[in-house]
This record gives C-alpha cells, structure tokens and sequence, in this order.
C-alpha cells in the first residue's frame, strides 16, 4: 500500500526514536500491512490487539500481545492503523488513561 509506504518513511525520518520501543496497534489488513512494513526495515515491532482469537498468534512469525502490554513498556511510540472511529476512540481513551499524548506518544495510520 503506497499510502502506508509513504507514512512509514515519514515517521522513520521525522518520529522515530531508536530508543523507545515500536508498537504497532491492530491485527485487522492495516495492522498486518504495516507490521510487514517495519519488519522489512528491519524494525523490532510489539504488535498488539484486542482479539481474543488473536493473542498469543504468531502472525508472520511475530508474535501477537494483548493491548495491554502496552502499559508495561517503557515510553512505547504506538501506530494504530485501525480505521473504525468507534475503535480509535476507544483506543485513544485508554492512552489516555495512561498518560500518552498524541503525535509524541502515538498516532493514527488510517
């Protein structure tokens, strides 16, 4: 997907920091695009969802984590390519509560 294409190398250039721990936010067709995405720039990825069915998945042998990791891992930088906004909402609510700020601490690729 060239618009994903595009959003990586912008945030590899402009967002990343190599020293905090990437985390991609989402299992659905985005999530895995973008996981084979930073994996090819040999990117270490914690990828990360809310489905049951998928926790505990290796996915192109990535293995898949609870949201709730992300609490536990120091200063994460999180993408969320889901594109449901009931989702992002819900998503954004829990950063929230746990003190994450928008476009420092994470954004939305959708």
């Amino acid at each position: 997907n060239r618009f994903f294409k595009l959003k990586v190398n912008y945030f590899m250039q402009v967002e990343h920091d190599e020293s905090r721990p990437l985390v991609i936010w989402g299992a659905g067709k985005n999530g895995k695009d973008l996981s084979k995405l930073f994996t090819a720039l040999n990117q270490e990825i914690h990828w990360v969802c809310d489905n049951d069915r998928k926790i505990g998945k290796d996915i192109y042998d990535i293995r898949m984590h609870s949201f709730e990791i992300v609490s536990q891992l120091e200063n994460p930088q999180i993408i969320i390519p889901v594109s449901s906004p009931e989702d992002q909402k819900e998503i954004e609510s829990y950063l929230i509560a746990i003190k994450k700020i928008k476009g420092i601490d994470y954004w939305f690729f959708s």
